[in-house]
Parts: structure tokens; C-alpha cells; sequence
């Protein structure tokens, strides 16, 4: 397919469509959100708050790999329109001597799923349920594996639907486009073990992970319960 082919070609250039760069794009220089790996800005855009996820750096040499791992994640995310999908805006590129980048999407004010349902204990909790699964059926049904599918990676937009965002472990259901190797991903994925199904805990052991549609639905069914009984699975 085309995204087949973009993503091999971006691989082994390290090149993305140019319509994915966004112009104007007014960035904070403070971090919302700030953790090992990365940070989270708010901005504006065309009058829109924006948010704006970008990759810590450990040196200077770092920079051509995690520029390859965030042009593979926004063309995954660019191919992919639904309600219960948070919408990609683009690529901005920061004015610092390291020449970051970062992904654009809306400002989701309401926040994650957990820090919602904390916030609003006595929301329906069966609604938000639908609106996962449909959102992953629909990656699914674009040969798309989330990969890290957790309460933290839902967001609730203005409307109150859940969306699936989060596409930095994702794949595409075609095992010569992506190899799973480890780039720093053992360490990220520490925190996510409570909702990973089991063959990938026993990949982590190997250094090769290699999420499906299966193992998708095992965390899903991790976030039911998570949904429906609060604490973490």
C-alpha cells in the first residue's frame, strides 16, 4: 500500500511529506507535562489550542534516530480519521540548536481517561467502553496495532468521547515494514506491563517485541477494567 511504501522510503531516508509541516505554530517554551523521555506544550495554531509532543534528548546524536521514530509515528497517525481517534495536525519543528520536532494535535482539556473519571466519579462508564472499542476496531481494520493501549493513552475530547492517541509504539500489520527493536522502548514500556498481554512480556526478555491485534485486545480487555472499576488492572 502507499503507507507501506512511505514508511520503508522515510526508514531508510529519514524524509517526510512536507504537507505534514505545519507553519505558523505558536509553541510555549515551558512543558505542561514533562517525563523521562519526553515532554508535552501547549500552543496555538490557526486559533486553535494545540498540543505539542516532543522527545527529550540525551546528546546531540540522538537526534537523527528519534526524528526516523517520530516521522514513522505521524504517518501512522496521519492515515488514520475517526471520532474516537485524536486527530493529527502535523509536524512542527522547534527553533532550538538541536533542531527538534514535534507532533501537533488538539488540546484535549479534559484530559486523560483516569484523571476524567477521578475528576467525574459518577460519569457513565459504559459509553467510554464503545467509544475505545471503536476506535480500536478501526485502527484494526487499517492494519493498525496501537501497541500501548492504557487508560493514560485515552483522551476525552470537549464532546466527551474517548480517543485513542498515542501511536509512538504503533505498528502496521506488515512485518517488513516494521522491526521491532529496542529504541529505549524495554524502558518506556515498564509502566505499561500491568495492561501488556503476556507473549510480549515474554518478548521483553528477547529485547523483540512484537504486539498484534491479539495482544491489543488483551490490553483492551485491561481497560475495561480499568474503566469500570477505577483502579489500575
Amino acid at each position: 500500500s502507499i503507507l507501506f511504501a512511505l514508511l520503508r522510503l522515510s526508514a531508510a531516508s529519514g524524509l517526510y511529506p512536507q504537507r505534514l509541516r505545519l507553519g505558523d505554530v505558536e509553541c510555549d517554551s515551558v512543558s505542561v507535562i514533562s517525563g523521562q523521555f519526553g515532554e508535552v506544550r501547549r500552543g496555538r495554531y490557526q486559533a486553535r489550542q494545540i498540543c505539542v509532543k516532543i522527545f527529550l534528548l540525551d546528546q546531540a546524536s540522538e537526534v537523527e534516530s528519534l526524528v526516523r521514530s517520530f516521522t514513522r509515528e505521524a504517518l501512522i497517525w496521519n492515515q488514520l480519521k475517526h471520532p474516537n481517534v485524536l486527530q493529527f495536525y502535523g509536524i512542527h519543528h522547534l527553533s532550538d540548536v538541536y533542531g527538534r520536532i514535534g507532533l501537533v494535535s488538539p488540546w484535549m482539556k479534559n484530559g486523560n481517561l483516569p484523571g476524567y473519571l477521578k475528576i467525574h466519579p459518577d460519569a457513565p462508564r459504559l459509553p467510554f467502553v464503545y467509544d475505545i472499542v471503536n476506535g480500536l476496531r478501526y485502527l484494526h481494520q487499517n492494519q493498525v496495532i496501537h501497541g500501548d493501549l492504557k487508560g493514560l493513552n485515552i483522551l476525552i475530547s470537549d464532546a466527551g468521547f474517548a480517543c485513542l492517541a498515542d501511536f509512538g509504539l504503533s505498528a502496521v500489520m506488515d512485518a517488513d515494514v516494521i522491526r521491532w527493536a529496542s529504541l529505549k522502548t524495554g524502558a518506556q514500556l515498564g509502566g505499561t506491563e500491568r495492561w501488556m498481554a503476556p507473549e510480549i512480556m515474554d518478548g521483553l526478555e528477547t529485547g523483540l517485541l512484537r504486539p498484534s491485534s491479539a495482544s491489543d485486545v488483551y490490553s483492551l480487555a485491561s481497560v475495561m477494567i480499568e474503566v469500570c472499576t477505577t483502579p489500575i488492572p
